[in-house]
């Protein structure tokens, strides 16, 4: 089992970072990344575990950036980058600031578009909070006694925001992490689908372009990836010359998605698994 793409409580999960890298062992996993958005702490906590305790499983230094492409937003996940390098500490600072701003703006949407008003006092927790995120202000509305569900919320209420002008802009996230010695791959690409209500074949063209800038990988594999997702993102890889990459986009408990679930079908087969670590271990 691998899986390059899960989240702390540092950021929107739910687990410790020593938490999770306990379930890590626990689930015999050969390789994993923590992946919090905008965030570099948890990495640093795990650095400090595993010089006291020996762990079975490799680490890769990782983070998912927000950021904006042609005009649409996109995470992309940095991988094996020097996390003491200024720019990336630069960069760090500026996307947790962007984010915070993006936090206040949600906050005027929701009372402006949808009439509902977040309390003075959950508001000043969140924006206390070093990653504030949408799941925050979902917790604070849902305490309000909302008539929906906590998903139709994020779909309905939050999702329906832009906020490019609060994210940086990809190229200047690939090339920061590549100057440090990283590796950046498009996050769970059937978000922007979604979101832009676009076919595979822009999807091919945007990650073609992407790749001109410096984009190395694709999350081929996603816990939201179904099997046509994980075909056509496949052969977009191939198309384009780029890394598989696949992680489950665990939370903890603020997501019904396990460690290592890489797609919605099933789990990896081993021959697939094993090539996507052999991918990333040759990389770095």
């Amino acid at each position: 089992m691998i899986d390059l793409h899960l989240h702390t409580n540092l950021s929107d999960g739910t687990d410790t970072p020593l938490e999770l890298i306990e379930k890590i062992e626990l689930s015999n996993c050969k390789l994993f990344s923590v992946t919090d958005h905008d965030d570099l702490r948890a990495n640093a906590v795990i650095i400090s575990a595993r010089k006291t305790k020996p762990y079975f499983a490799k680490f890769i230094i990782g983070t998912e950036i927000s950021s904006v492409f042609e005009g649409r937003n996109l995470h992309l996940l940095c991988y094996g980058f020097n996390p003491f390098d200024e720019n990336i500490i630069e960069m760090i600072c500026e996307v947790s600031k962007r984010r915070h701003e993006r936090i206040k703006a949600l906050f005027d949407h929701l009372r402006i578009k949808h009439g509902i008003i977040i309390p003075d006092e959950d508001k000043v927790e969140i924006l206390n909070r070093d990653i504030p995120g949408k799941v925050h202000i979902a917790s604070a509305a849902m305490k309000l006694g909302i008539k929906m569900s906590r998903q139709a919320f994020f779909d309905n209420c939050l999702d329906d925001m832009e906020s490019r002008e609060h994210k940086l802009e990809a190229a200047n996230v690939i090339n920061t992490v590549t100057a440090a010695g990283g590796v950046v791959s498009f996050a769970h690409p059937i978000e922007v689908q979604k979101e832009y209500r676009i076919d595979i074949s822009e999807i091919s063209l945007m990650t073609k372009r992407l790749k001109g800038i410096g984009l190395v990988g694709i999350e081929v594999f996603h816990s939201l990836h179904g099997k046509s997702e994980v075909h056509e993102y496949g052969k977009i890889a191939k198309k384009c010359s780029l890394l598989v990459s696949g992680g489950s986009d665990y939370h903890g408990e603020n997501k019904n998605v396990e460690i290592g679930q890489l797609n919605n079908f099933g789990y990896m087969p081993e021959d697939e698994e094993i090539t996507l670590l052999n991918l990333f271990c040759h990389q770095k």
